[in-house]
């Protein structure tokens, strides 16, 4: 198959500033397009020897043709020098090709794509938690399948990773789940190329493919709402008649992190070290979240009080160090199914929703601000506190009901603006001190003589009323 990468050397002289008005002799790398580099052959030459045109030493004498001899080497062992990284897929410039000569570069690594898989993972070993790990774990396993599938060698190296790979690599997840019974829908496909793409931006900064492969790929993951509990919801959680001890204890811990904001996992290796009381006796709950490690601070609603005081440590127990005795995930989840058929609900409740539950109905639609609920949820920035964060029908409707009571008290401006009368009830409203100090006889009657000969409203702004009046 042709190359397309492109390799040449050339030579010329270069006048050197010293007294013997000598030249140089200086090899010109060029390869890909990449900025030429010099390297200097020979410090001491003559330049009446030398062939401009043909860039290369006039053969007069012996010495002559045994110095064209030796520039025919450096030729030679830049062109070998080039041919194996390109062998070896290793990085193909002329400053790389120009430093393996002088001998400074690096042994390149030749990397394929499943080499590259396993290299990422043993990295993020020790960046990730285990959920996240094994996720790439998937990821892994679906890009394995696909070149086994797609290329006779069953891999692919990197140099060779374009558009097409990727494009074709979506595709064959959407259409070829690894288990048959749990196929992936685009926002899972999407997880997956989310993963690769860092894989490959990695690699692109070790040098070994192209930095923008995934320029032209977009990832686009569309956000699905997590359903949350309204206060009835909630209040069926907390009262339903259950009998197993452990599903009881499913529910605490579950009812704990609605009023709390916390994870699941979070809740799970919650310490009595993390609770404390401030100086008004109220208990506060630190802790790092298990999955970002960002701190949270919450203060404790009576109903998390009072789980803490029925399934919290006994006093002098030794026998275990978390508040709560610990229950599996899966456990978690299939009590709270259980949970959900005995409140009638009409979907799946699962571990998740209290956090939900806690960002939409006990915080934001109370009227806690999102500041503050990014603050008890340990998010790093607003926007991951906004998509938990709805708004929901009660809030809409106790402002939709202030602004109803604003109509029915004629307190709306119209397109004629206000009249005088209105307009000093609002003055002395909102500013009664600044009536005193600001509005003197001098500007009020400039501020009258706006309202009557504008029945519209002022054109001119009133800042520049007010600036022309004083």
């Amino acid at each position: 198959m042709r190359s397309e990468n492109t390799f040449g050397v050339s030579f010329t002289i270069r006048k050197n500033k010293n007294k013997r008005q000598d030249h140089s002799v200086v090899g010109i790398i060029a390869c890909n397009n990449t900025p030429e580099k010099e390297l200097t052959i020979k410090g001491a030459f003559d330049g009446r020897h030398w062939d401009q045109g043909a860039g290369w030493p006039k053969l007069h004498t012996t010495e002559l043709k045994q110095f064209a001899t030796h520039l025919e080497k450096v030729k030679s062992k830049l062109t070998a020098i080039f041919q194996d990284l390109e062998l070896k897929e290793g990085i193909l410039t002329a400053e790389n090709i120009k430093n393996h000569y002088l001998g400074k570069g690096a042994e390149e690594q030749r990397v394929t794509m499943l080499e590259l898989t396993k290299l990422a993972y043993a990295k993020y070993e020790k960046e990730l938690k285990p959920g996240s790990l094994k996720n790439y774990g998937a990821t892994n396993g679906y890009i394995e399948r696909f070149c086994a599938w797609k290329y006779p060698a069953n891999d692919i190296p990197l140099r060779h990773l374009d558009y097409n790979f990727i494009d074709e690599l979506y595709t064959y997840i959407l259409n070829n789940p690894i288990r048959a019974n749990d196929p992936c829908n685009k926002n899972g496909a999407m997880k997956h190329m989310e993963r690769l793409k860092k894989m490959v931006k990695w690699a692109g900064l070790k040098g070994w493919c192209k930095k923008d492969v995934f320029a032209e790929f977009k990832i686009k993951i569309k956000r699905k709402e997590t359903e949350y509990l309204n206060w009835e919801q909630l209040q069926k959680v907390e009262n339903v008649e259950l009998i197993k001890p452990i599903t009881k204890l499913v529910r605490a811990i579950f009812v704990f992190c609605c009023y709390t904001g916390m994870a699941p996992i979070d809740a799970q290796s919650l310490k009595p070290s993390q609770l404390h009381r401030d100086i008004e006796g109220n208990i506060w709950m630190t802790y790092k979240r298990t999955k970002s490690e960002v701190p949270a601070w919450v203060p404790l609603l009576n109903k998390a009080k009072e789980i803490l005081d029925q399934y919290g440590l006994e006093p002098g127990a030794t026998y275990r160090e978390t508040i709560f005795a610990y229950v599996s995930n899966k456990i978690i989840n299939d009590h709270l199914k259980v949970i959900g058929l005995a409140c009638g609900f009409d979907f799946e409740l699962h571990a998740y929703m209290a956090r939900h539950t806690f960002g939409t109905t006990v915080t934001t639609q109370l009227g806690v601000p999102a500041e503050v609920t990014q603050i008890m949820m340990g998010h790093e920035d607003i926007e991951s506190t906004m998509i938990y964060s709805r708004v929901g029908n009660p809030l809409i409707m106790m402002y939709m009901k202030r602004v109803q009571q604003k109509i029915n008290a004629g307190e709306t401006v119209g397109i004629n603006g206000i009249n005088e009368e209105q307009f000093m009830l609002l003055l002395e409203k909102i500013a009664p001190q600044v009536l005193e100090k600001v509005f003197t006889n001098e500007i009020m009657p400039k501020l009258m003589e706006i309202v009557h000969k504008n029945p519209t409203a002022p054109q001119v702004p009133l800042s520049d009323a007010l600036g022309n009046a004083v």
